[in-house]
């Protein structure tokens, strides 16, 4: 087994390395060794794994597949090494988050502080999630956990595990004492059309939520209105809500964990789809404290705010 591992990190720095020849100054290993190490693997799989041409070396279709293994078990082995090196100690490394604007804006940061407090060793790297690219990044151990959207257990890689936490239902946004809020008090029910009266906020982190917005208000007012901000900052975003009187459409749960001028849904029906939201990671992963930690602390959040 620490044979077939030490041929797999061989193979994966040679294709970072472009050449046996450069990874043969990293790794301070022969290049005759290097190539028995590829003739190992080649063997052991019955598949070629690279591709040898003019300019280097790149993998094969099945090499593709190999690495991302090997990136996976690298990452698993290095949280398997930190934990025995640190037997009866503080747990230390590194907790690898990617995460969506509203969990980086409004929950991690609420959620963090008290991870750490209970593994104060440990660093918390957490990054943007990409749409297209976040999922591949968790199953090949390049990240360790994704807060966003949630995708349907038939799509989901056999290697990953999801937690749902709450569903997101976009409304349009506005301040409390916006003067839109007058129509309600005044008339008993706010117009689709009057929106159109007001400057509007288009949040623009995600393309197809941007997308989705626009669709939606001209699905229910019939003209794109009047967007007189483009912000990709969610937080941006909230507070030019707080202290004007410009319109947004965002998820309902980015508000209510707001501080400040408080922030309303306006009741106007959008009828556009709920996004789930929740957790994604490996399975490995499960049991490792950090973790496991961090789910429990992502349920008492949800539940104590009852969205």
């Amino acid at each position: 087994m620490i044979d077939q591992m030490t041929h797999l990190y061989r193979l994966s720095k040679i294709v970072e390395s472009g050449s046996k020849r450069k990874a043969y100054h990293e790794l301070n290993v022969t290049q005759p060794a290097l190539s028995r190490s590829i003739a190992k693997l080649e063997e052991r799989f019955e598949k070629n794994i690279l591709i040898r041409h003019s300019r280097g070396i790149e993998p094969t279709e099945f090499g593709k597949r190999l690495l991302i293994s090997v990136s996976r078990l690298t990452r698993h082995w290095e949280l398997s090494e930190e934990d025995l090196m640190n037997s009866g100690e503080e747990l230390k490394g590194r907790l690898k988050i990617l995460a969506g604007p509203f969990w980086r804006s409004i929950v991690l940061p609420s959620i963090l502080g008290k991870l750490h407090k209970k593994f104060p060793s440990l660093i918390f790297e957490m990054q943007r999630s990409v749409q297209g690219s976040s999922i591949d990044e968790i199953v090949e151990g390049r990240s360790d956990i994704m807060f966003g959207g949630v995708q349907t257990e038939e799509s989901l890689d056999k290697r990953l595990l999801q937690q749902k936490f709450t569903s997101f239902y976009d409304r349009i946004i506005a301040r409390k004492e916006h003067p839109i809020l007058n129509q309600q008090i005044n008339k008993g029910k706010i117009s689709a059309k009057s929106v159109l009266k007001y400057p509007w906020i288009l949040y623009t982190e995600d393309p197809a939520y941007e997308m989705a917005t626009i669709h939606g208000i001209i699905e229910k007012v019939g003209r794109v209105p009047d967007i007189r901000i483009e912000s990709e900052s969610l937080i941006a975003v909230i507070n030019l809500l707080q202290s004007n009187d410009y319109l947004c459409i965002l998820p309902e749960a980015a508000v209510k964990s707001v501080y400040g001028p408080e922030l309303v849904p306006l009741p106007i029906d959008l009828g556009r789809r709920n996004i789930i939201s929740g957790a994604i990671y490996r399975d490995e992963m499960t049991d490792w404290p950090p973790l496991k930690e961090l789910i429990k602390l992502c349920e008492k959040y949800f539940h104590q705010k009852k969205f």
